[in-house]
């Protein structure tokens, strides 16, 4: 069976899916008047039908993690792209022979491009952190290198550092975060909870990173300088500039958040840019004079809001930024550690001393035992 170079055309472009309305119709009309053409197109239908029936094989989830690895193998991928194209020649000679086309005559060139696999990201990961791939979910591994897709969560006392090509991302603890695509280009991730600060190394012409937030249109472009985000819930997301500039897209608005400054975003609100929170302060005014159970009295002031620990206690702090903690230290402890740490993840530290108690005074009455201290204020 022996077609004309147009009827060929015509058949190959309506096969493909290629063929305007008005060849369609030509070729429709050159078949009622030819049999040759018309036998050669119902096979061809036919043909096609039995191949879309065939059916389609589910990977296991395993092998999203096996493609990275046969990425990192570029000899062993190059020798495979060759006998990938082997079954596509076969179908194309197939087809060929059951139209009765001589391939000879029209020679089909396919090119196959290797697939940009997007760039990986190495996870430091201090405390647990949970890590959910397609492979499932587990706790992460320090050095551990995470892509497209995942997702990471942290405990409590736990933080995860993410490695990218111009930026790191530090997720605190309580915090989780989904890494919707890695690539080198622009790296896009979400913001499920929680804090999460982004440094870039050195400022870029372009952005480097794109933050989407949970619950909010809005998005976040960094490029230059630090930035911390805090998102206590779905929907509401503070975004504080800490060094260089950050630029907030709302539709098709942008707005740009220099150093010193924050925004405040809500569902469904205009949101509020105004002077960010001053520099995280912690100090200790006094050691108080001690009871004579040896409970010693210790005050000082710093922002509302911040996490206060003094040695490993969580210490309340009031609405005014003042503390007061008591506390009956060890009879060879000399010093405590204060740490203080706000909602943009910022830490300062503080140490108490004090010195160690005189010897009882013989004028005291018998079975009492009264101790002299001068408390030690930090300067």
């Amino acid at each position: 069976m022996t077609l004309s170079k147009q009827d060929e055309r015509l058949l190959l472009r309506a096969l493909d899916g290629l063929a305007t309305p008005a060849e369609r119709a030509m070729l429709e009309a050159r078949a009622s008047d030819d049999p040759k053409l018309d036998r050669a197109w119902q096979d061809a239908q036919r043909l096609l039908q039995h191949l879309n029936q065939l059916p389609t094989l589910v990977p296991a989830a395993d092998l999203v993690a096996q493609a990275w690895v046969d990425y990192q193998k570029p000899r062993e991928a190059r020798r495979i792209w060759p006998w990938l194209l082997v079954p596509v020649a076969a179908g194309l000679a197939i087809l060929g022979t059951w139209l009765g086309f001589d391939t000879a005559e029209a020679p089909v060139v396919l090119t196959v491009a290797r697939p940009a696999l997007p760039r990986p990201a190495l996870l430091t990961a201090r405390g647990p952190v949970w890590l959910t791939t397609a492979a499932g979910h587990h706790e992460a591994m320090p050095g551990a290198a995470v892509g497209s897709g995942d997702m990471l969560a942290t405990a409590a006392a736990a933080e995860a550092t993410l490695q990218l090509a111009y930026a790191s991302v530090t997720l605190t603890e309580h915090s989780a975060l989904q890494l919707d695509e890695l690539s080198e280009r622009l790296p896009k991730v979400t913001l499920n909870k929680g804090v999460v600060q982004i440094t870039v190394q050195e400022a870029q012409p372009t952005p480097v990173l794109e933050v989407h937030l949970n619950g909010l249109k809005e998005h976040v472009f960094i490029q230059t300088g630090a930035v911390g985000i805090v998102q206590p819930q779905v929907g509401v997301a503070t975004v504080a500039c800490l060094t260089g500039h950050v630029r907030v897209v709302i539709g098709t608005q942008s707005l740009q958040v220099e150093a010193g400054q924050e925004i405040t975003l809500r569902s469904a609100q205009t949101p509020k840019l105004g002077p960010s929170a001053p520099n995280l302060t912690l100090v200790v005014e006094a050691l108080g004079k001690p009871a004579h159970d040896g409970r010693l009295t210790l005050r000082g002031h710093t922002q509302p809001g911040v996490e206060l620990r003094v040695g490993s206690v969580l210490v309340p702090v009031a609405t005014d930024g003042s503390f007061v903690y008591v506390w009956r230290p060890e009879p060879t402890e000399r010093t405590v550690l204060l740490a203080a740490r706000d909602a943009l993840n910022r830490r300062q530290q503080r140490q108490a001393s004090w010195p160690a108690p005189s010897r009882a005074s013989p004028k005291v009455a018998p079975g009492e035992t009264e101790w002299e201290w001068a408390p030690k204020v930090p300067g």
